[in-house]
């Protein structure tokens, strides 16, 4: 991310927890005073013990049968949901952060929130109410085609954003759509393609592709195409580990 989005911030909104929020403990460290709003339905502290507790009655079980193998496995994943549910707890404890266990959605209900109450959970008002000031991290799983739109028509209230855009092959030009929409306030200042997805059919790109954004009003006024090759040596990473990073390529339009 251009590191701007992040210190130019009042707020951080995290769609999309799973068992990692390092992005968000990351954001804390270079901006500690931004608020933190975390939303994902389909965890919590609860989850997570739940979790830890299953795997604790599996090791148990393999012990009996005299599987030691199988139950050492099984304590390791325990005492890894334990303590990933003594971190989340601590973590969106903590003064100013928060947590919401609902899915994020163009229309908000039950079990599900959308903007404009994400936006309602902030509580700062030291900055203009037509300055950026929300930065936004997106992994909902496809939801984003339906859930951006609408997001980007508050572009004066966001300084960035970072998104996992899924299923590029299926949907390419919805995909095109909302880029060109971003484009109006945003710039692109970062691409990496996820390598657990195949590429696009008779294409070099990744089915799904992670966007970094910035808004233009943080950014100097004359931009210049990256001339990098993708990934970048030191930043980019493999989404799995066990694969070599997709290189990307760019076309001369």
């Amino acid at each position: 991310m251009s590191r701007r989005t992040i210190t130019g911030a009042s707020g951080i909104v995290g769609l999309g927890i799973n068992d990692d929020w390092s992005f968000e403990q990351h954001c804390v460290a270079i901006n500690p005073t931004a608020e933190i709003t975390g939303i994902d339905g389909s965890v919590s502290a609860t989850t997570f013990r739940r979790n830890g507790l299953t795997a604790s009655m599996k090791a148990a079980y393999a012990a009996a049968r005299l599987r030691a193998a199988t139950a050492a496995e099984e304590l390791r994943r325990a005492r890894h949901w334990f303590r990933t549910a003594s971190a989340f707890q601590a973590f969106f404890a903590r003064p100013g952060h928060r947590f919401i266990q609902s899915y994020f959605g163009a229309v908000g209900g039950e079990g599900v929130v959308d903007w404009q109450q994400v936006k309602a959970t902030f509580t700062r008002r030291d900055r203009e109410p037509a300055a950026p000031h929300l930065f936004v991290k997106m992994d909902i799983e496809g939801e984003e085609y339906r859930t951006l739109p609408g997001i980007l028509e508050d572009a004066d209230s966001i300084t960035g954003l970072v998104i996992e855009f899924h299923d590029c092959d299926l949907l390419w030009e919805r995909f095109t759509e909302i880029m060109d929409q971003a484009a109006r306030d945003f710039a692109v200042v970062h691409v990496h393609g996820n390598n657990c997805v195949p590429l696009v059919p008779g294409t070099p790109c990744p089915s799904a592709i992670e966007v970094s954004l910035a808004n233009r009003s943080l950014l100097p006024a004359e931009l210049h195409p990256s001339g990098a090759s993708y990934p970048l040596d030191g930043l980019d990473m493999p989404n799995l580990a066990a694969r070599p990073d997709y290189p990307l390529v760019f076309d001369d339009e």
